[in-house]
């Protein structure tokens, strides 16, 4: 009868796995580790094209885990988010490393030695941010540090000082 199959197609339509929440954990430990590379570059003291190298290799993992995602997102008919919101956090996980990526393409690029004090001084912050949410990813933390993050972003001094002259 229709009834005794009820559960079963419950259990098919109603998501009772943790994949997107794993995948943001996942990807939220990439960028930490990303940071964390960056932040090392920032202090000077390593191999600066290896570690830009080291950071583009987490960034092309971190792509694999968004398109992770996004097959996830499109696999799962009742999802335990808004899809627009599962879509748009991915891509901002993603963004986040970009930037990093970036970040660290531009102190090569430039060869810039010691980075501005107060642009240090942020990315520690967002580093320590970073690590806050990687530890504990659930809906609340990952969507109220949102706000925090961009405040932090948005008040950062650049890591190249406008007038810098390549060498």
């Amino acid at each position: 009868s229709p009834a005794t199959h009820r559960p079963l197609m419950l259990r098919y339509l109603v998501p009772s796995r943790t994949e997107f929440f794993e995948l943001f954990s996942r990807s939220a430990e990439i960028s930490v580790r990303a940071a964390v590379a960056l932040e090392a570059m920032i202090e000077g003291g390593g191999d600066p094209p290896a570690q830009a190298q080291a950071i583009t290799e987490l960034e092309d993992e971190g792509d694999k885990v968004v398109h992770a995602i996004m097959a996830q997102l499109y696999r799962t008919f009742v999802t335990p988010l808004d899809r627009e919101d599962i879509a748009a956090l991915a891509h901002s996980l993603d963004d986040v490393l970009d930037m990093i990526e970036e970040a660290a393409s531009d102190l090569i690029i430039f060869r810039v030695d010691q980075p501005m004090p107060a642009a240090k001084r942020h990315f520690s912050e967002s580093v320590s941010l970073w690590w806050r949410n990687s530890e504990h990813p659930d809906q609340g933390t990952i969507f109220d540090s949102f706000d925090e993050m961009s405040a932090i972003v948005s008040d950062t001094p650049r890591l190249v000082p406008i007038d810098c002259a390549i060498s």
